[in-house]
């Protein structure tokens, strides 16, 4: 930081939307006494300002006033680099010429006297453009061939292609050699020649008649032609961003200054290097010019510290500080005012000055001794974190919605099942021959950009499994199809029939990207029908707002089996491996209500999840369209599966520990009897042999016993996923507000593991207790629960028991649940059980066609009570 400022005198600003960079700022007279300020912005707007650097009555130079802009053009393209010449034939006057992305434009620059004190108008009149067939980089403009009192134009394209315009003529253009990036180019007048510095970290010189051969016979669709030979190349070594021509007029010669990434390069017109100058920092922009008789050339540098740094030659001869970081800087002559600093920001600050004496002194801020309110900061912190989130959030949106523009997925299941011919741990039985079925899934991705890692992974929940799981993919431009089957692993119940395909990826111009997408495995891969059941111990009734639909629609692959038909008000299912229990689904004909029964509660999951899925296909995903259900969650059965899952849990500890006692007694038995057969005097070891082979039979029994245990932690692990999923299902389907339901799905989540020293009930409990204690909380008791720093291993069910029955209670409390499942038993007949195997399920439809009756008197009765009810209550207010 330099201890002197740099004193602005003159301020301007422009749109919040307008950008610049170092081609954006010219500094000419254009035909007048002093110098004009030139900015030309990326999205159109060209700027002429002359600076007002009359001096008032106290001696101060007057700072910006409206009419300091003369003249603001929107040239309804984008800018690229703005420049003067003498570019009308016939004319010595000085025009404008703007780049374009498409065009380079010649325009002039028009005052015309006022006849009142009002002032002068100025006028931009377009003279004459140039279509360009090609992407433009930069330009240049000078008296190419040394013609006297006339400039020319030469355009650098972003593939290397120089094009030469003879004021309003096309001269010829011709590709510069080992061209990859376009860099800054100049013209040296004396010399002849144009000096570029590209991607070869080069200074290649080009005479104007050695580019003028090789395209002599072009024209401007032609890109043909000679190749270029360069009369000196100069190794940098180094990126090149800016350079600056000086003309040295005493010895006919011109200076060029190249400014890299940590030097500084000046050159004369042969390409002998006549000084460089090190940088101790990254810069910014840069300027220079010639002072004194022994053109000594003086250097303006701006580095990213936002300091001006004077050179002459290589020595530093001023610094001073900026108040901001300029893309652009130059040098001005104004009234009362010589050698000014004009520089330009990114984002169209415009600022004059000049180098200050006064010192910028650093005060040291005071000390704050004041105490921290905890409130005020946690509510600070509350509010940054949903800052963050927000943010965090909306990005993941933005690159998802990118990405699938990006990435095309079609994910397609096979309905037709086949026999499974991949491995499996499904025991040789009639049940599991029929469960030995595999479903085909396709993938095909379809990019539109190229991908250069891919990684394709198919998902499923156990028991189901993928013969291929995943696939990895570089160089990604063409379509990719990707095939595998699901079948089952193990003969245990199916808690989803969503399959999901995540694709990871990371394409050549943005960071690594997830996109998932997911398709539903046809149902009758999992459970087949079977006779209905007239009762069970586990109920579920849901209500719709709108129709119900038949359980043969509902239910179209299983059409004709088990007499089901169009007419049918019960079906039942059992799953296909044998596991779990018969599901029995009655529909109410009278009311649109659908009710599931089972003797297992894990059961239930997979058709609750399928019939809520259809029902929403059905009706289009009607955001009108509800499933409601309004009786208590099941808590007793969530909670024997809970129990029983820790018992095999705590049970499968202690046949490790015992495991673990076995081996260290088998080991030092072994060391015993191995130090009794190196005794010179061994006695009897009988009674060691007795022991080591106790001890190896209680080794082989423990392992038996913990692969059976470990077998049943897995269908108990199953039986408990489905129990939470159905959980979950049902908590969706109740009026629970969206905070609540995101936190019950956070918790309950249907994927248990089991990692060793910490299992499913350490984890969830401290959830548990964080529900109770924020979201699901009665009291302001419940708001002071001991907070939960560590997961703690649960030796007593009892107290994680207590936990998780007020959680569900509590979740059904704040649902506002009624006793709507108790009270509408009259409204399912229980379904007889039938002598005759040929009797068609017609009679069960007609034996419960006195449902909607008996629902109705029901609703009836209920209606009336209410009414004599409320008249006796306005008779005993009236006495």
């Amino acid at each position: 930081m330099s201890l002197f400022q740099a004193i602005e005198f003159w301020t301007t600003f422009c749109d919040n939307e307008e950008t610049f960079d170092q081609n954006s700022l010219k500094i000419s007279r254009l035909n007048e006494q002093y110098d004009l300020i030139i900015t030309g912005s990326h999205i159109g707007v060209l700027r002429i300002f002359k600076s007002g650097t009359e001096i008032d009555d106290r001696g101060v130079l007057q700072e910006f006033k409206p009419t300091d802009l003369l003249l603001e053009k929107d040239l309804q393209s984008a800018i690229i680099q703005v420049d003067v010449g003498k570019l009308v034939s016939g004319s010595q006057k000085i025009q404008i010429a703007t780049l374009h992305s498409k065009t380079v434009k010649v325009c002039s620059f028009v005052t015309k006297a006022g006849e009142t004190d009002h002032g002068h108008q100025y006028i931009l009149k377009q003279i004459y453009e140039h279509k360009l067939r090609r992407t433009p980089s930069n330009f240049v403009i000078g008296p190419f061939g040394k013609s006297a009192n006339r400039d020319f134009i030469c355009v650098q394209s972003l593939d290397g292609l120089l094009t030469f315009f003879e004021q309003e003529c096309f001269s010829f253009c011709c590709f510069l050699p080992k061209f990859l990036l376009p860099g800054p180019l100049v013209y040296l007048d004396y010399n002849d020649c144009f000096v570029t510095g590209g991607s070869t970290w080069m200074l290649q010189c080009f005479t104007y008649k050695a580019l003028s051969d090789a395209g002599e016979a072009s024209t401007q669709q032609d890109i043909s032609g000679n190749k270029v030979t360069e009369e000196w190349v100069y190794n940098t070594g180094e990126e090149i961003f800016n350079m600056v021509v000086l003309p040295n007029h005493q010895k006919r010669d011109n200076f060029i200054l190249a400014l890299g990434h940590k030097h500084l390069y000046c050159c004369n017109g042969k390409g002998k290097l006549l000084f460089m100058k090190r940088l101790e920092c990254p810069t910014s922009c840069f300027s220079a010019y010639l002072l004194g008789d022994d053109a000594k050339v003086v250097s303006l540098i701006v580095s990213e510290t936002k300091t001006l740094l004077v050179y002459g030659n290589t020595t530093l001869l001023w610094a001073a500080q900026l108040s901001f970081l300029p893309v652009a800087l130059s040098r001005a002559s104004f009234p009362n005012i010589k050698g000014a600093l004009v520089m330009l920001s990114e984002e169209g600050k415009h600022h004059c000055a000049y180098l200050g004496t006064e010192p910028h002194l650093f005060a040291a801020p005071p000390l704050s001794n004041q105490q921290l309110d905890l409130d005020k900061s946690e509510e600070e912190l509350n509010r940054l974190y949903k800052i963050i989130r927000s943010r965090l959030s909306e990005e993941a949106n933005r690159t998802s919605t990118s990405l699938e523009k990006d990435l095309v997925i079609n994910l397609v299941v096979d309905p037709h099942l086949r026999t499974n011919i991949h491995p499996h741990n499904l025991e040789s039985t009639d049940e599991n021959e029929k469960a030995n079925l595999m479903c085909h899934v396709s993938v095909e991705l379809i990019p539109h950009v190229t991908f250069e890692e891919l990684q394709l992974a198919v998902k499923v929940q156990s028991p189901l499994k993928t013969s291929i799981e995943a696939e990895f993919y570089t160089e990604v431009r063409e379509t990719i199809s990707f095939e595998c089957d699901v079948f089952f692993e193990e003969a245990l119940e199916v808690v989803s029939l969503e399959v999901m395909v995540v694709i990871t990826c990371v394409s050549n111009v943005t960071f690594s990207r997830v996109l998932k997408k997911t398709a539903t495995l046809p149902l009758k891969m999992a459970v087949q029908t079977c006779e209905p059941r007239k009762s069970g111990e586990n109920r579920i009734t849901l209500d719709l707002n709108k129709d119900a639909l038949p359980l043969a629609r509902l239910f179209p692959d299983f059409l004709g089996e088990n007499k089901l038909s169009s007419f049918s008000n019960a079906v039942a299912f059992k799953n296909v491996n044998g596991c779990g229990e018969p599901v029995t689904i009655l529909l109410a004909k009278s009311s649109q209500r659908y009710r599931l029964q089972s003797d297992s509660l894990s059961s239930l999951n997979i058709f609750l999840s399928y019939m809520k899925e259809r029902l929403k296909q059905f009706y289009d995903n009607d955001p009108g369209f509800l499933i409601t259900y309004s009786a208590a969650l099941p808590v007793e059965p969530i909670v024997s599966f809970a129990r029983e899952h820790f018992e095999i849990v705590q049970e499968i500890k202690r046949l490790l520990d015992l495991l673990t006692q076995l081996a260290a007694q088998y080991r030092a038995i072994e060391k015993r009897l191995i130090t009794k057969f190196k005794d010179k005097n061994p006695t009897p070891v009988s009674q060691f042999v007795t022991l080591i082979d106790d001890t190896y039979e209680d080794i082989n029994e423990s392992l038996k016993r913990l692969k059976y245990e470990k077998g049943k932690l897995n269908a108990a692990r199953n039986k408990l996923e489905c129990s939470l999923n159905l959980l979950i299902s049902l908590s969706r389907s109740m009026d629970i507000s969206e905070d609540i339901l995101q936190s019950i799905e956070s918790v309950f989540e249907p994927h248990i593991y089991d990692i060793e020293g910490q299992s499913w009930e350490d984890t969830t409990d401290a959830s548990l207790c964080y529900l109770l204690r924020t979201v699901l909380y009665k009291s302001e008791k419940d708001k002071l629960r001991t907070i939960h720093i560590s997961f703690e291993e649960i030796k007593d069910f009892s107290k994680f028991e207590e936990h998780l029955t007020q959680v569900i209670e509590r979740i059904s409390s704040f649902a506002n649940t009624s006793t709507t499942e108790n009270k509408i038993e009259d409204e399912y007949e229980e379904i007889k059980n039938e002598p005759e195997q040929t009797k068609e399920v017609r009679s069960l439809s007609a034996g419960m066609e006195t449902i909607g009756s008996q629902y109705g008197e029901a609703s009836l009765r209920a209606i009336s009570a209410r009414k004599s009810l409320l008249k006796r209550r306005h008779k005993v207010s009236d006495v």
